[in-house]
């Protein structure tokens, strides 16, 4: 009894603590990018041109995008996950991204806030500040903390690898311009980490899962 009860309070307590304890009663931005045809357009575009730096892979490529371009990405993105709002902000200092979901009515809080605070650097990805709610985590401790959940959602040093391969973050105006290497080999093996995690998210697509389950019927 005693060993259910405490995975009872693991499984279910905690994280419901959890997510109540950053719940907030003011957004911290109210309103998005609206996604129009302008914006599907500049989304497309930075598509395409992120598919086509990864193409030839012999050299350093740099990606530029502007607020206004992340904005629509936000904007997209954010329509498939329901009532969400998010913001990026770019100075010569700081690239900030907010983002605010709105929940039903509860006693809690209404509203699950994060925000995300970039440096311009030239060696690699720097992370000023970071926050959950009112919880507000060291810069720090991010990019360590990201690299764990990829090595261990898509195995190997898929994390690793992902954030080495930035070299440099620079914003020129409203524009920023990430500078990265990445090998081939890194690409393939990045490719292949996420189809399997793919085919382990759904099992009723792997025709050989699936028959293993009717014989197991």
């Amino acid at each position: 009894m005693r060993l259910i009860f405490l995975f009872l309070l693991i499984v279910l307590v905690l994280p419901a603590l959890a997510v109540v304890a950053v719940l907030e009663d003011e957004p911290v931005t109210t309103s998005a990018a609206v996604a129009g045809s302008n914006e599907a357009a500049k989304a497309r575009d930075l598509f395409f041109d992120v598919k086509n730096s990864l193409v030839a892979l012999d050299r350093r490529h740099d990606i530029v995008v502007s607020a206004a371009e992340l904005n629509a990405l936000a904007a997209f993105a954010a329509r498939g996950v329901g009532p969400v709002a998010a913001r990026v902000q770019v100075n010569e200092d700081e690239i900030s991204l907010a983002a605010t979901a709105t929940l039903p009515e509860n006693p809690f809080g209404r509203y699950l806030n994060a925000q995300l605070g970039l440096q311009p650097s030239e060696s690699g990805l720097r992370v000023r500040q970071a926050a959950l709610g009112p919880v507000r985590v060291p810069g720090r401790i991010i990019l360590p903390a990201l690299r764990w959940i990829m090595n261990t959602g898509l195995g190997g040093d898929v994390g690793d690898v992902v954030v080495g391969s930035i070299r440099s973050v620079a914003v020129d105006g409203d524009r920023i311009r990430v500078s990265y290497e990445l090998s081939p080999e890194s690409l393939v093996q990045i490719k292949q980490r996420l189809r399997q995690r793919v085919r382990d998210a759904q099992p009723l697509g792997d025709p050989e899962r699936v028959h293993v389950y009717y014989a197991a019927l």
